[in-house]
């Protein structure tokens, strides 16, 4: 072995050479399961489908299969294994868009996406411009998980004075596990000709 062939140091010889070697190994196998998830690290799941995470703050590193961390940090509430039961998400405000001389009728819609697990039944829309008050309506139709919903209001926006205008849509139902995701922003120009 490599090790009788090396000068041992005096301080050494009074240490017995197994309890050194076992040493050795025991550093040798912490620094392998920290490089290599899933072996004497139960931090890290052994499952090869399963991605390897770890998580710091309020953020989550996820591990490429080589066992290094990613370049990608995500919010913890976008990145989890299980999927919320009750997750609503408006996607996009489609409309307004911007262009010459809006009206003060322009139809607002968005897109909602029930990212959840559970079907749901009813929930409350609402859009705002600038710092007004919110207008918020009633959605009765059912979403199914992994669904889409088109959603126009009734109420019309006025935007017939030329300038920028700060849309704000959001969604609100009971026992949203996701609220991070309920909200969209869109900013909408009225151009003078």
């Amino acid at each position: 072995m490599l090790l009788y062939k090396l000068p041992i140091p005096k301080s050494m010889k009074k240490i017995q050479w197994p309890v050194l070697v076992a040493v050795i190994a025991l550093f040798a196998l912490l620094a392998y399961s920290r490089v290599s998830p899933g072996i004497g690290n139960s931090r890290y799941p052994s499952h090869p489908k399963q991605p390897f995470t770890e998580k710091t703050l309020n953020t989550e590193h996820v591990r490429n299969d080589a066992g290094g961390l990613s370049e990608n940090i995500v919010p913890l509430a976008a990145f989890s294994q299980d999927q919320a039961t009750v997750d609503m998400q408006v996607i996009t405000i489609n409309t307004p868009v911007s262009g010459n001389n809006l009206s003060a009728s322009e139809t607002v819609s968005i897109t909602l996406k029930n990212q959840g697990t559970q079907p749901v039944k009813s929930l409350k829309v609402a859009f705002q411009i600038d710092q007004s008050i919110p207008v918020v309506e009633t959605v009765t139709q059912m979403i199914d998980p992994g669904s889409t919903l088109l959603y126009s209001f009734a109420t019309r926006a006025n935007l017939s004075v030329p300038g920028s205008y700060a849309f704000k849509a959001f969604c609100m139902v009971n026992k949203d596990a996701v609220p991070a995701n309920d909200t969209a922003f869109k900013t909408v120009v009225n151009l003078k000709l």
